[in-house]
């Protein structure tokens, strides 16, 4: 099973990100194509190019597609938010293109929402893949206070209340640290990091590469966000067993418990329960993976499946240059697109002399 999984804008962090690297790291014989950006896996977009695989899939519905530069048997598209608030908050609207045949929601508030909010129908919820090769420390036991974010610099993230828990643990006097890891290199990020100029305990550090070590060390992951379809950097928390605290956006209880793996603050930042948070005492119960390669696999398997049952396939030979192929290349297209490329001298109907000769009975075979 040949796939191409594309991303239009390759940012230096982000869930979608992340979700295309595991996506790379662990499903066999993928290419990775973007659009924009300089990421160190993948290849930029050749916009006057086809390519050809089995499994196409479309990693958001944000920036330029690419549908149109594929062709393959299943068109997969992603959805990693959640519709109801995205397309209320930021004005945006769903437009399926014609060439989908799968949608794949990376929660269960995901696909509620994508399925309230637009016509169509989430036909698998797989949850976004990890990176399963990380192998982490035991919890260190901190003098104080000690707190991660891990995240884009946007508006959507909650870097408002994040100012705001950060000014009453000022005013509280309480000791902490808070170390926010995220791309701090375009304008608006810049300019955010101004608004935390009289909070000497928050700390910017840029881009980090190994966010699992640092989410490690800390007593909470923090994650303020208006909204998250899955939280990647929770779900990171979850992996190395520190507690998370977080705002009740929907996708939240599909990860976090209150008092249990985390505390879910109200999104005016009141009441937020200091007593308990400074304890330091939740215990992150056994982390359980909620998706792993073999959901993925069964699921395109199952479309693959579907996509020959439904459409007859036939193996031509190329005897004209046509499209990208070569002379003499043999490819699998459908019944119609072979017919049309006989009819016009660009192909012959391939046939395997090897295997006919292996069906055959030998008194009928003449060398």
């Amino acid at each position: 099973m040949k796939i191409i999984l594309y991303i239009s804008n390759f940012n230096k962090i982000g869930g979608v990100e992340k979700f295309v690297i595991n996506f790379y790291k662990r499903i066999p014989n993928v290419t990775v194509l973007y659009d924009n950006g300089s990421p160190s896996i993948g290849e930029k977009i050749n916009w006057k190019e086809t390519y050809d695989c089995d499994v196409y899939i479309e990693s958001s519905a944000w920036g330029k597609s690419a549908f149109n530069n594929i062709n393959a048997k299943v068109y997969v598209q992603m959805v990693h938010a959640d519709y109801r608030h995205v397309i209320k908050t930021w004005n945006f609207k769903y437009k399926k293109h014609p060439k989908t045949t799968h949608h794949v929601c990376v929660g269960e508030i995901v696909k509620e929402a994508f399925e309230q909010a637009t016509p169509y129908k989430c036909d698998d919820v797989i949850h976004n893949l990890l990176d399963n090769t990380i192998i982490h420390d035991p919890k260190p036991k901190n003098d104080i206070l000690n707190l991660i974010t891990v995240s884009r610099l946007s508006g959507e993230k909650g870097f408002g209340r994040m100012l705001q828990l950060a000014q009453q643990l000022d005013s509280k006097n309480i000791p902490y640290i808070w170390n926010i890891f995220g791309d701090d290199s375009a304008p608006f990020g810049k300019q955010l990091i101004k608004t935390f100029d009289n909070c000497p305990n928050v700390f910017f550090r840029g881009i980090t590469t190994e966010p699992h070590k640092e989410i490690n060390k800390a007593d909470y992951l923090v994650q303020l966000s208006d909204t998250e379809g899955f939280a990647y950097s929770v779900y990171e928390a979850m992996q190395v067993k520190t507690p998370c605290l977080i705002t009740p956006f929907l996708s939240g209880k599909e990860q976090i418990a209150h008092g249990l793996n985390g505390y879910i603050l109200s999104f005016d930042m009141q009441n937020i329960p200091f007593e308990d948070v400074l304890k330091c005492d939740l215990i992150v119960p056994d982390f359980k993976e909620l998706g792993k390669e073999e959901d993925w696999l069964n699921f395109l398997n199952f479309a693959l499946d579907e996509f020959y049952k439904n459409n007859k396939m036939v193996k031509i030979k190329i005897t004209s240059i046509v499209w990208k192929y070569k002379i003499g290349e043999v490819i699998e297209v459908s019944e119609n697109r072979a017919k049309s490329a006989i009819e016009r001298g660009l192909a012959e109907l391939y046939i395997d002399k090897e295997k006919l000769k292996a069906g055959r009975p030998k008194k009928e075979i003449k060398e």
